[in-house]
């Protein structure tokens, strides 16, 4: 071979295919920047944004009849259930007061004492109905002790009446003076309980309201932020390009 004549060139190394996992990158990259994929995304913000909406409305709703249920109802049938029980010993307490002190005649009287012994046993089980659960043993126990004592209670301070026994009457108040005690106990402890239980409805409105206005704001956030795509969608990625492109031809 003379040293006038080249060798031949040899031939240039085969470039390497690319790896699988940047393949599938680029292919991932070329989806993403298609506009259909991009206004898909903007469409599924704006649909879970609508449905955080109106799952948390939903949420809302259904809190807030629990809180008008829980004051409206189960709190107004409690109060009133101790107002008729207070309201019936007053009863009993003022008739038997009034014969005392002579403002009322006893024969005339007897009947009404058994008629509001009636009415406070029959307002009492409803108290204990109530929030008989949640009151202390020990005045829970007391008072239903007392209960108990007042019909028999009741039937000799009637016949007292009826036949004039004034030699009974003091006894027979010791005896209806030691009941009422009970009972103020009673209605005293049950009106607390009412009142916290007010006190935790009110409670629980107050922070459901918070929730409401936090979640309202996030989904306001939100909805800027999907019409914020939307606009880069339809406007920079969409309208100006097919603008250029429309000038170009």
């Amino acid at each position: 071979m003379s040293p006038d004549t080249e060798a031949p060139a040899a031939p240039a190394p085969r470039r390497a295919s690319p790896p699988r996992a940047e393949a599938a990158a680029r292919a991932r990259l070329r989806w993403t920047g298609r506009i259909g994929a991009r206004a898909a995304a903007i469409v599924a913000l704006m649909l879970a944004v609508i449905a955080f909406l109106a799952g948390n409305a939903l949420v809302q709703l259904q809190r807030q009849g629990e809180i008008i249920e829980q004051m409206g109802v189960r709190d107004r049938a409690a109060i009133e259930a101790v107002d008729d029980f207070s309201n019936d010993v007053a009863d009993f307490a003022q008739a038997f007061a009034a014969v005392l002190a002579g403002a009322l005649p006893p024969a005339v009287t007897a009947p009404r004492m058994v008629r509001n012994a009636q009415g406070i046993m029959e307002s009492f089980n409803l108290l204990m109905e109530k929030v008989g659960a949640r009151l202390d043993p020990v005045v829970a126990t007391g008072s239903r002790d007392m209960a108990a004592r007042l019909p028999d209670l009741s039937e000799r301070v009637r016949e007292a009446f009826q036949r004039r026994l004034r030699d009974q009457y003091g006894p027979l108040q010791e005896e209806w003076l030691d009941i009422v005690v009970a009972f103020n106990r009673l209605s005293a402890q049950a009106r607390d309980i009412i009142r916290a239980d007010a006190d935790a409805s009110r409670a629980r409105a107050h922070r459901l309201q918070e929730q409401g206005r936090r979640a309202a704001i996030l989904g306001a956030v939100a909805g800027v932020v999907g019409l914020g795509l939307v606009w880069l969608v339809l406007v920079q990625l969409t309208a100006r390009p097919l603008g250029r492109l429309a000038k170009a031809m």
